[in-house]
This record gives C-alpha cells, structure tokens and sequence, in this order.
C-alpha cells in the first residue's frame, strides 16, 4: 500500500468507502479471487463495481472493467496493485503474482 497525506478531503464517490477520507492513496495491493463464471457476470455488465480485499484487510471497491484487462480462462485470482488518481477515481491494475505463485 503506498499513500501519501493530502489535507482535508470530502466524503465522494471514492474506492475506500468513506473509511480512509483525509488521505489519497494512488495504489492498493488487493487480493482478487473470481471463478469463470463470476468474471463473466462482470464482463458481460451485470455487475458494474468489485469488491477486493487488500493485502492489509481492508475493503477496496474499484470498477468491474477492470478485470477485462486481467481475466484468464480460469478466472482471476492473485494478488494485484490497483492505481487511482489523486481523487480517487480507478487508473489501471497490474499482477502481482498470481495465486499459484
């Protein structure tokens, strides 16, 4: 988790849920586990949003397109560093490691 003090900020449509306002955090190491199945339900639209876990157990809310970038056949499941920009909006994802490794 990398972050950084950013004053006083107003509770908005953010990844961290309004637990964590007063701070900007650009990137969060979640833990993602999704079968096939349920990687479809967010490929095809029906779920617009994903809730992920991080590494340091806090819940982290980004948007379910990003896992376009990063379904295999088996699903998604692994470790991965979600960027934000500094108002929090969802930037890119990339794999840490995977869970088999």
């Amino acid at each position: 988790m990398h972050f950084f003090w950013k004053g006083n900020r107003k509770k908005g449509n953010g990844p961290f849920n309004g637990a964590i306002w007063g701070l900007c955090m650009p990137s969060i190491d979640v833990v993602v586990q999704l079968s096939a199945d349920e990687c479809l339900r967010h490929y095809r639209g029906e779920v617009q949003s994903v809730y992920a876990t991080s590494v340091d157990g806090r819940r982290v809310l980004f948007p379910a397109r990003a896992l376009r970038r990063i379904l295999r056949r088996d699903g998604v499941n692994g470790v991965f560093r979600l960027v934000f920009t500094e108002d929090g909006r969802f930037e890119s994802i990339t794999a840490l490691r995977s869970a088999s490794g």
